[in-house]
């Protein structure tokens, strides 16, 4: 299975690339970055869209003529090119992997870094600020935040830059202390 999976990146990471270079030899980069994000929000919001592209049943032929009716009027003629390319080789249930290999491709050439940050309410202005600006300066890069709200984490918040965690959650600090009292009364002589 994970043989599967890691030939499904490679393709993906493929086609994302050749995507990124298309974009940026048309200097369109930034509108098929917008498209493909608009995209990538139908998938992961319509059901109905997501069986479609998945679906290996349906012709190459009927799937390149829905792109057409539902994204030829709001996306760029690359991105619909591009989608008919992936339905003309049997590729296009591979999207969401392609788009997201394509965005972190696209935003590693524009120099932007992606830090995933969960908290249990929504960050402020001024937080989310000094947040990407010392983050930005940790790792050299403009920072992009994208956030998640998650109430088990108790308070404080997480944060995934790259291959790096910052923890700093409740939720982590009470079992840390746990653990730490757990440790200090198996080893104490009164017990």
């Amino acid at each position: 299975m994970r043989q599967i999976y890691m030939r499904y990146i490679k393709v993906a990471r493929r086609y994302g690339k050749a995507l990124l270079s298309a974009a940026i030899e048309q200097k369109v980069l930034s509108e098929v970055r917008e498209d493909t994000r608009k995209i990538l929000n139908l998938i992961k919001t319509s059901q109905e869209f997501n069986d479609f592209i998945t679906n290996p049943i349906i012709q190459p032929q009927f799937k390149q003529e829905i792109f057409q009716q539902i994204l030829g009027d709001i996306v760029h003629p690359l991105i619909l090119n591009f989608l008919y390319l992936l339905a003309q080789r049997q590729r296009e249930r591979l999207l969401e992997m392609i788009i997201q290999e394509f965005l972190r491709e696209a935003n590693e050439y524009a120099g932007i870094m992606i830090a995933h940050v969960t908290s249990v309410v929504p960050l402020t202005n001024e937080q989310e600020t000094q947040l990407s600006q010392r983050l930005s300066a940790y790792s050299g890069k403009q920072i992009q935040l994208e956030r998640e709200i998650n109430e088990q984490i108790k308070g404080g918040f997480i944060i995934r830059l790259g291959d790096t965690i910052f923890d700093g959650s409740v939720a982590t600090q009470l079992e840390r202390l746990r653990k730490s009292l757990t440790m200090g009364l198996s080893k104490s002589p009164h017990l």
